[in-house]
């Protein structure tokens, strides 16, 4: 598989309303990189936790993009995801326990979709979410809280062993009974930022109320008590109206921390998402209604990243659905008012000053995918203390996460006009490289010519043609996106040059080589065997 390395031009850049003198554009680049593993879950819409390298999915669905006109049932109930899965990305492995085995009562609440949820530690918190609940016969948003020990439902999953010890529930809380809104830790309480209360079907007939809030709390859990105290209710009829946004930890103008709420839909005066970023810090809410977004609109994976030494604030959107796209073809920002899928990198720039723009990146997905993704951020990366990434501390390409699943979709407007979707268990590596590993601008001096043997059993040749006098890396990483091995890192002379990579000491499976040199990177899968 070969990759290009997307350098920034100005003919990209969106500025809204200032020019790239008046604002810091983002100076890093992006890089995603599709895994060749084939058993990960097919899933959209789900809670997710991390533990040892470990990732557990908990609620979602397993079709495609609900139904939009006709049909007695957009959210059929044997479509919602009804097990706890663990899915281990090193080994390509994955186990499954079916929920049948708890009470209905007790595995409603997570056959549900669109849930909010928070890791803590050990635990995985979820809340709401819409879905069948079987002791009415119909479809209600639910009110649970649920409390699930991630290392005790990993081993009992794996280990084929009752589930119910590791997962605790409270009753029903009308304040929790949200869905599509977001669920984050900020300021010593959790906030559930917007969504709504969906009941009944969602095509012949339903009850839909929007929070318009921001609901705050304090979690009450000792291990045994479960609960919420300390409940207050911020309430904006006017921008808090919203659903299916993207809520990420920012640090702020002033160089504090705080979160921000991007996109959601739909405004009360047309049925089209919000574009003005909300700006939260401990003691303000600030709408800026000086921007309007053009992408970010709907959730997808956002990675937050701080540029200390320029004060300038980077939230980078993958994918997703928007009101606008890029056509690559006219190399022009379209407007497209029934929200398509897109492929679409970009990001939103804010820096000390409070001055904001928007830039498509250079980069577009294989596929039109990132709507309801899961996002497993790289735990090991230097963060702040609400886990926006130190920028600055990244000064080669490094792995900020992995995105997996999500609504994967064959046309932009696949739901308007029933072109296929369906839940994608795709995974993808998300690189950042940083600003003092950028190359300069230009086409590719040199070449990669295929590995050989590939699949190897201890060596594999690698060979590289320069067809100009060329500087450039030669490292092997691993699918986690750790590096393994560097072969060599020096100036070569025009010509083909020739090197070994030794796998003995590595375990089988599967290693990317990365060429990275003054004008591009280039990669390689390599197969290791025993």
């Amino acid at each position: 598989m070969m990759l290009r390395k997307f350098l920034f031009s100005l003919s990209l850049f969106v500025f809204l309303g200032v020019s790239p003198a008046e604002a810091q554009v983002p100076d890093f680049t992006i890089d995603v990189v599709e895994l060749p593993l084939s058993n990960a879950p097919r899933i959209h819409s789900t809670a997710v936790a991390e533990h040892n390298g470990l990732w557990v999915f908990v609620s979602g669905r397993i079709d495609g993009l609900h139904i939009l006109f006709g049909g007695p049932d957009a959210f059929p109930a044997a479509m919602a995801n009804n097990s706890i899965l663990v899915y281990d990305p090193a080994d390509d492995q994955l186990w499954s326990a079916s929920l049948d085995e708890l009470p209905d009562s007790v595995a409603d609440p997570l056959r549900t979709t669109n849930g909010q949820f928070w890791q803590d530690g050990d635990t995985l918190y979820y809340i709401g979410g819409y879905g069948y609940e079987h002791a009415t016969d119909g479809k209600i948003t639910f009110g649970v809280l649920t409390a699930v020990d991630v290392p005790g439902i990993i081993d009992a999953v794996q280990n084929a062993t009752p589930l119910s010890p590791h997962i605790r529930q409270t009753g029903s809380d009308d304040r929790l009974k949200v869905t599509g809104g977001h669920l984050i830790w900020f300021d010593g309480q959790y906030h559930l930022v917007g969504g709504n209360r969906f009941d009944g079907e969602y095509i012949g007939g339903f009850a839909q109320v929007y929070t318009e809030a921001v609901r705050s709390f304090v979690i009450d859990d000792d291990g045994s008590t479960l609960g919420i105290y300390n409940f207050s209710e911020t309430v904006d009829t006017a921008n808090f109206h919203r659903r299916d946004l993207n809520v990420s930890p920012v640090i702020l103008d002033d160089g504090s921390e705080g979160f921000a709420i991007f996109g959601g839909v739909f405004q009360i005066a047309q049925n089209l998402p919000f574009r003005s970023p909300i700006y939260f810090s401990e003691s303000a809410i600030d709408v800026d209604t000086g921007f309007e977004a053009q992408f970010g609109h709907y959730t997808q994976p956002v990675i937050p990243l701080y540029d200390e030494m320029n004060s300038t604030m980077h939230t980078v959107f993958i994918g997703g659905m928007n009101q606008f796209y890029y056509d690559e073809t006219d190399k022009m920002i379209k407007e497209d008012r029934l929200v398509p899928f897109v492929d679409d990198v970009t990001a939103i720039s804010r820096n000390s000053a409070g001055i904001t723009v928007e830039t498509v990146l250079p980069i577009t997905l294989p596929v039109l995918i990132g709507t309801n993704s899961a996002f497993f951020p790289n735990e090991s990366l230097e963060t702040y203390g609400n886990g926006v990434i130190k920028l600055d501390a990244i000064t080669e390409r490094t792995l900020v996460g992995h995105m997996i699943g999500g609504i994967e979709s064959s046309a932009p407007n696949a739901g308007t006009y029933e072109k296929p979707t369906e839940a994608s268990n795709r995974v993808f590596g998300i690189y950042v490289t940083g600003t003092t590993s950028i190359e300069a601008e230009g086409p590719n001096t040199f070449e990669v010519l295929p590995p050989f043997p590939n699949p190897f059993t201890s060596e594999v040749t690698l060979r590289i043609r320069t067809d100009a006098p060329e500087t450039f890396s030669i490292e092997i990483y691993d699918m986690l996106g750790r590096r393994v091995d560097t072969l060599s890192e020096r100036s070569f002379p025009v010509g083909t040059h020739t090197f070994t990579f030794d796998g003995n000491s590595l375990a089988a499976g599967v290693y990317v080589l990365r060429v990275a040199g003054e004008h591009g990177i280039t990669t390689h899968n390599l197969v290791h065997l025993d």
